[in-house]
């Protein structure tokens, strides 16, 4: 099943001492999603971001330990899911000089991100692209130090939302996980339930929508990028 969590921080710390500051609280927010991945957990935290993965090894069993960072530590995956395409996807990539560390199919991502999304953003239609390339269900987070200048996190979900995806903005940056427990981790919001979607719950089994179960905690909607 796997599971990642992160954050995107507002610069209060420095760069050297940001690792150190972050490590307890990302630590915290990946222990919630343990019974996702029991096989392996990883973790990059470099300012301003933090991911957070668990593991349940399915493809590239030996070789596919999240997050998956470019030998330039320019960018850096996390992914759950699985994307079905990613053999034809890997040989056309190679076939345009990309080089893969791994069999993961979620290194696939790193280097659709690299090809289409250039540093410092891109338009809204380039970020698309990614989720819009791959077939399968999966969710991921793929962070961009190339434009020191301008650092930058892209979520993404494929177009069912068979894989879950929460997101919550606060103050101190930008919070997500696989599941709404790892945000709640982080100590960074309240835990204060949305009154509708205990109605939404009690009369139709779920909690739908864009909006989660809790106050400020919302779900990325499927197909879309953040």
């Amino acid at each position: 099943m796997c599971g990642f969590t992160g954050f995107g921080l507002l610069p209060k710390t420095t760069a050297e001492g940001f690792e150190v500051e972050h490590k307890a609280m990302l630590e915290r927010m990946n222990g919630t999603l343990v019974h996702r991945g029991p096989d392996d957990e990883g973790y990059c935290l470099r300012a301003p971001f933090g991911l957070g993965f668990r593991r349940l090894s399915i493809i590239d069993v030996v070789g596919g330990h999240q997050p998956i960072e470019a030998p330039r530590g320019d960018l850096a995956v996390v992914g759950n899911g699985e994307v079905y395409n990613f053999q034809s996807l890997r040989e056309e990539l190679k076939g345009r000089g990309a080089e893969f560390q791994s069999g993961s199919d979620i290194e696939t991502i790193l280097h659709l991100y690299r090809e289409r999304v250039p540093p410092g953003g891109g338009e809204p239609g380039d970020l698309l692209e990614i989720p819009r390339a791959l077939v399968g269900m999966f969710a991921f987070a793929v962070a961009d130090w190339r434009d020191p200048d301008c650092p930058r996190i892209l979520l993404g979900r494929d177009r069912l939302g068979i894989k879950p995806l929460y997101w919550c903005e606060t103050s101190d940056g930008i919070f997500f996980g696989s599941e709404v427990k790892s945000i709640l981790a982080a100590g960074v919001t309240d835990r204060e339930m949305r009154r509708e979607a205990l109605l939404d719950y009690l009369v139709q089994g779920y909690v739908g929508g864009q909006n989660s179960a809790w106050v400020g905690i919302q779900r990325l909607p499927a197909g879309s990028v953040l």
